[in-house]
């Protein structure tokens, strides 16, 4: 038997190598789903589940659920971790075409960390497209 956290350890170095270095985002999926079984999952195996969902652009309302989850679960984070799920989760809304709940989304993520480069870019960018 191998130990519960070196098994964690394995899974979320096994799923962060295969999506952000690769970009194998379903792969990766199927090692960090693993750590976000139960009442307390691997937090940095929840966002990288969610992220991999979002960059890998497939199961996206279940990377919003993951994303929430880790804002329920993770409340003690700093406030620059929460800004990066705030501007992940309009990264998701976008690919969702919700216009309105992204610029909120990307909006929390400023009000969380003013400084926070990702959403200050994503939000003007988006105000500055059209509607159609």
């Amino acid at each position: 038997n191998i130990p519960v956290a070196t098994q964690y350890d394995y899974n979320f170095r096994k799923g962060r190598d295969l999506g952000e270095f690769r970009k194998r985002y379903k792969e990766a999926v199927k090692y960090l789903d693993k750590n976000i079984q139960g009442d307390e999952p691997h937090l940095p195996s929840l966002y990288s589940a969610a992220r991999a969902r979002i960059y890998g652009k497939f199961e996206v309302e279940q990377a919003l659920k993951l994303l929430d989850r880790y804002l329920r679960i993770g409340k003690g984070r700093s406030n620059r971790t929460k800004a990066a799920v705030w501007w992940m989760k309009g990264q998701a809304y976008e690919q969702l075409n919700n216009r309105e709940k992204a610029i909120e989304s990307y909006e929390t993520s400023l009000q969380l960390d003013p400084e926070f480069k990702r959403s200050e870019e994503s939000l003007k960018k988006l105000k500055s497209k059209k509607r159609i």
